[in-house]
C-alpha cells in the first residue's frame, strides 16, 4: 500500500472519531492485547475494513467471483447505559460468465446497514456482551448477477463471550449471530426473497501476536430450501506501519453445504484499519 491510501484511511479514521463521546469504561483494554480486544466486534473502536473475497466453483462451469468489501465501523454512546454500533457494507464485485459465452459482470453491489445496540457494561465478570438491532439492504448493484434486485429489512442479534479470567478459556472469544431478512418492494411481480443468516465461531489470540480462528457464515434461502455453510479458518496478525494500527487477517473456505450456484472453496485477504 502507498503512503497517500494510509493517509486517506486515517482521514476517515479521524471522521469517524471526531464527535463520538468515550465513556471511561469503554475506552480501556482491559486484556492490554489490541489484537485479543479487537477479535470482540462490539468493542467500542472506530475501524475502517477492506475485505478481499475470492471464491471459485461457482455452477456447471465453475466460475469465480471477486468481491472487495468496505466497511466502516462506528460506536456511539447514547447514554451511560447503552451504546450503538452501525456498520455499513460497500461491495465492488467482478463475476465471471457463469455459463460458456455468458458475460463477465463488474460493478458495484448491494449495499447492507447494521444497527446493533448493546449495553455499555459486560452482563458477566468478564466480558459478556449482547447486540440487537435492525438492519437494512439496498438494492444498489449496478449488474443484475451482483445483487438481489429488491429492498431488504431485517432484524440481528448477537453474543460475544470473551472469559478472560477463566484460566482454561484465557485468549479464547466465542460469538454467535443471527439475523433475518425479508425481501420488500419488488413491485414487479417478483417473489420476495427471505434469508436466514448463521454466524457462529471462536478464535484463540496467542498474546499480541497472532489470532487463529474457525467460524461459519451459514446462509438459509427461504424461496429455495436451501443451506449454503462455508467453513472459514482464519489467522489474524496486529501490525503498525506509520503507527496506524492495522489487523491483517488470512482465511481460507470450504463449503461444507452448497447449493448449484454457490462456490465449493474460497479465500479472502483482509485490512482491518483501528482507531483506538
Amino acid at each position: 500500500m502507498t503512503i497517500g491510501l494510509f493517509r486517506f484511511i486515517e482521514l476517515i479514521g479521524l471522521m469517524l472519531v471526531s464527535g463520538i463521546g468515550r465513556a471511561d469504561h469503554l475506552s480501556k483494554i482491559p486484556s492490554g492485547s489490541l489484537l485479543y480486544d479487537i477479535q470482540n466486534p462490539f468493542v467500542f473502536m472506530p475501524r475502517v475494513q477492506f475485505e478481499n473475497h475470492f471464491d471459485t466453483g461457482i455452477g456447471s462451469h465453475d466460475a469465480s467471483n471477486y468481491r472487495l468489501r468496505m466497511r466502516p465501523i462506528i460506536p456511539v454512546d447514547i447514554n451511560e447505559d447503552w451504546g450503538l454500533r452501525t456498520r455499513t457494507t460497500v461491495n465492488m464485485t467482478y463475476q465471471s460468465a457463469l455459463s460458456p459465452g455468458g458475460p463477465n459482470q463488474l460493478g458495484f453491489g448491494d449495499m447492507d446497514l447494521e444497527f446493533y445496540f448493546t449495553p455499555n457494561r459486560s452482563l458477566a465478570h468478564d466480558a459478556l456482551v449482547v447486540g440487537f438491532g435492525p438492519s437494512v439492504h439496498l438494492p444498489t448493484a449496478t449488474q443484475n448477477l451482483i445483487g438481489l434486485s429488491q429492498w431488504g429489512l431485517g432484524a440481528s442479534a448477537a453474543v460475544i463471550w470473551q472469559p478472560a479470567t477463566i484460566y482454561a478459556l484465557k485468549g479464547f472469544t466465542l460469538w454467535s449471530n443471527v439475523n433475518q431478512s425479508f425481501g420488500v418492494g419488488t413491485g414487479d411481480g417478483t417473489q420476495p426473497m427471505k434469508f436466514l443468516f448463521l454466524q457462529p465461531g471462536f478464535s484463540y489470540t496467542f498474546g499480541s501476536d497472532v489470532s487463529l480462528g474457525l467460524y461459519s457464515e451459514t446462509a438459509y434461502n427461504w424461496n429455495a430450501d436451501q443451506w449454503t455453510v462455508p467453513i472459514n479458518a482464519s489467522a489474524s496478525f496486529l501490525v503498525a506501519p506509520g503507527g496506524q494500527n492495522i489487523v491483517v487477517t488470512l482465511a481460507g473456505r470450504y463449503y461444507a453445504e452448497r447449493g448449484l450456484w454457490d462456490p465449493r472453496w474460497g479465500a479472502q485477504l483482509n485490512f482491518n484499519f483501528l482507531f483506538p
